[in-house]
């Protein structure tokens, strides 16, 4: 198997993939010798076209060694399960990452953007490969776990595992294209000021998420993670786990990141940003800490007492100490946003989730949370700061009083922890719509 006989293969790959994250910085003097720019963008994905061919060799040969063929297909099968093993195995998993990378090294050819200079190309390009880069870094162990391209040390004289169902496939499939449209949004939104094409490139991208996001969450709740099963191992849980990683994620990039990318602008500059940004902190972290509690008195075999508590002030002091960090990045010149450390307060809670489950599975207690704080940072600058729109002002107050009581009335009523999370989820994007609704109405409706 590949562990064995190229152990360096699958660490060369996501190498590369992760040198992605320098794209930005080192594109200009790369482009100008072109064959150093072409080993740069495709290397990975040559690299990741040999490990599908792989696997593909691997199942066509019904090569017993495998840990899928020896313990799904054992040493019969036919053309069918065959193929729906690749699809739906660690194969459907490789050719979603082969997916997205060749989308990153493609993406100036999108409709969107053929009529721009090809400066204008590379820029979103670089930034689709940066977000591609990063993602490849965070979910590396989920998508290739070492087990995976190890040889079965025993191998069994009958199948011991179920061949998966085509909506496993399904699921990569939707994961797939919500975390390509979440990379044109976070690129895109860099660049609204730039051109009409990349405005056009975000709009776009939103919709396409809009449309698929209530399938994915569907999807999502055949799949039924945060029950009681899934938590006693989530890790061994890897594709209900990888899911709700990439399904939270297109969520809050769509309905947190991007409105506010959109309207932000028309805030201007007013004298208590500062204030505006320490109450909206503090109110954060008061809503992940009394969510967090409520999800960990839902987990059975809680201890009563001080430890529920405590065990939510943990992560809820993880997420302050990570917050407080990026909100620093500015200084550095991380400033590129209208409100960057605002910006960066909202990208600490998007990726608190896929940064946290690289130290502890208890960060998952924070994802109700993280929705309704979430739409707390979009509505609170509003309310708080003095600025020209005080019609828009009125209304954002009676939507900071209608999320107020719609999350309490969750957190009474839900029966169980997925029930609480996807309610969170769409009141965020009621929200969200009605803010951007509003906001187009009462504020300037394109970018400067």
């Amino acid at each position: 198997m590949l562990a064995e006989s190229a152990p360096w293969y699958l660490p060369a790959m996501i190498g590369l993939t992760v040198a992605w994250i320098a794209a930005p910085y080192v594109s200009q003097k790369m482009t100008q010798e072109g064959r150093l720019w072409n080993a740069y963008v495709w290397a990975p994905i040559i690299l990741a076209v040999g490990l599908l061919l792989h696997r593909c060799q691997t199942i066509w040969s019904l090569d017993q060694r495998s840990r899928e063929v020896g313990l799904v297909l054992g040493g019969a099968s036919n053309f069918t399960e065959r193929v729906q093993l690749l699809f739906n195995g660690q194969g459907g998993l490789e050719g979603a990452y082969l997916s997205v990378l060749i989308f990153a090294a493609l993406c100036p050819r999108l409709p969107s953007l053929r009529n721009v200079k090809p400066r204008q190309q590379e820029e979103v390009q670089v930034r689709i490969m940066a977000h591609t880069g990063w993602w490849a870094l965070l979910l590396a162990t989920l998508l290739f776990p070492v087990e995976a391209y190890e040889s079965l040390t025993s191998i069994p004289l009958q199948p011991t595992q179920a061949l998966p169902g085509w909506s496993v496939f399904g699921s990569i499939l939707i994961c797939t294209l919500l975390l390509v449209m979440s990379g044109e949004i976070v690129a895109s939104s860099a660049m609204l000021a730039h051109s009409r094409a990349t405005t056009l490139l975000f709009q776009r991208a939103i919709l396409k998420i809009v449309i698929l996001l209530p399938l994915a969450w569907w999807l999502l709740w055949n799949m039924e993670p945060l029950s009681t099963s899934w938590w006693d191992r989530p890790d061994q849980h890897s594709l209900e786990t990888l899911a709700l990683i990439v399904i939270s994620y297109a969520t809050m990039v769509c309905f947190v990141h991007a409105p506010a990318a959109w309207f932000e602008r028309s805030l201007g500059v007013t004298k208590n940003q500062s204030w505006s940004l320490g109450l909206t902190f503090l109110i954060v972290v008061a809503c992940l800490f009394l969510t967090s509690r409520w999800m960990v008195g839902q987990l059975e075999g809680t201890e009563s007492g001080m430890n529920p508590w405590l065990r939510a002030f943990g992560v809820t002091a993880a997420f302050s100490l990570f917050a407080t960090a990026v909100m620093y990045l500015p200084s550095a010149g991380f400033d590129a946003a209208y409100r960057p450390e605002l910006w960066w307060l909202r990208w600490a809670l998007i990726l608190i989730l896929p940064i946290g489950l690289w130290f502890s599975n208890n960060v998952w207690v924070l994802l109700p949370g993280i929705f309704l704080a979430g739409g707390a940072t979009l509505l609170l600058p509003w309310q708080i700061e003095t600025h020209q729109h005080e019609m828009f002002k009125q209304r954002t107050l009676t939507m900071l009083a209608g999320a107020v009581i719609l999350g309490v009335a969750i957190f009474v009523a839900a029966p169980n922890m997925l029930v609480a999370t996807t309610l969170s989820a769409s009141v965020l994007a009621i929200l969200s719509v009605i803010f951007s609704k509003m906001g187009s109405h009462w504020l300037s409706g394109e970018p400067s």
